[in-house]
């Protein structure tokens, strides 16, 4: 977990560094806290925290920061799998729809054995009435592997008001190993509509693809913001998923969330540990972002 200190740390330090130099500071986020059952070929329980967050300045700098920390406990298997994953994204907004930067994220992988991985490069988006659009690409750096491994991805989101959202994205993974070049791509759709009432409704799919080998998702499920009887904002959520691997088989997938919202309120959203909120936050690294 020293990576993972030593991100959060940097992330602190660049904003205290730009909230000196800003004095109005707008900002919006969550962090949600998810338990998955997961019933099929193989039964397991599931654990997560996430944490998701937009810093921006009225100098047009902004920063994005994530974190992600995702326990599995498989029946019959021995040891715990777990994924952690931590971002960093500054960036600069030029006022004309135009945002460029570059983004960091470390990646921490147990199935057994530890795999590190380092994801960075450059990102950028354009926004134009309601409706943005994005690109990265980078590499990836994986412990072990010191063959070539490229990243790229498109994404794009449309917000309607504040009642309909909805995000799609395609990422690559281009890795040159053991004379070989295997692509590992993902897609990914999803929508969140706010029906009033404190309540929220959003579905997700996404459909992944390694070499012939398919992990096909797609996931359903509702929201109710719980702000009338609590003294903090708090909304909880049920999901119900189903995956199609072919190498674990069909899983059918309960996932309940508590999230805390926090910052300028925004358009409808879906859960960070949702099949739909993957969808709004497509990460750098296909290869992590497929096995969570």
């Amino acid at each position: 977990m020293t990576a993972f200190k030593h991100t959060v740390a940097l992330a602190a330090l660049l904003a205290g560094v730009a909230g000196t130099a800003s004095a109005q500071v707008a900002y919006t986020g969550a962090v949600n806290l998810g338990y998955a059952d997961i019933d099929g070929d193989t039964d397991a329980t599931n654990l997560t925290t996430d944490f998701d967050a937009n810093i921006a300045f009225n100098s047009g700098f902004e920063l994005d920061l994530g974190l992600s920390m995702n326990r599995v406990d498989v029946d019959e298997v021995p040891f715990d799998l777990h994924m952690d994953r931590a971002s960093i994204a500054p960036k600069y907004n030029f006022s004309n729809g135009l945002t460029a930067g570059l983004y960091v994220e470390k990646s921490e992988l147990s199935i057994g054995e530890d795999v590190d991985m380092l994801s960075y490069g450059l990102n950028g988006e354009y926004a134009i009435a309601g409706a943005t659009f994005g690109a990265f690409y980078g590499e990836t750096d994986i412990d072990g592997l010191d063959d070539d491994t490229t990243d790229w991805g498109l994404n794009a989101t449309y917000a309607m008001g504040e009642t309909l959202a909805v995000a799609g994205g395609f990422a690559r993974t281009e890795v040159d190993a053991f004379g070989e070049d295997l692509d590992l791509d993902l897609w990914k759709l999803g929508a969140a509509y706010d029906f009033g009432n404190n309540i929220t409704v959003f579905a997700g799919a996404s459909w992944g693809d390694f070499e012939g080998m398919d992990v096909d998702t797609w996931g359903l499920g509702a929201s109710y913001h719980a702000s009338a009887y609590t003294p903090i904002p708090v909304i909880a959520s049920i999901e119900y998923a189903e995956t199609d691997a072919d190498m674990l088989g069909d899983l059918d997938v309960w996932r309940f969330g508590v999230t805390l919202p926090f910052g300028n309120k925004g358009t409808a959203s879906a859960p960070l540990n949702s099949v739909a909120g993957s969808a709004f936050n497509q990460s750098p690294n296909t290869i992590s972002d497929a096995l969570v």
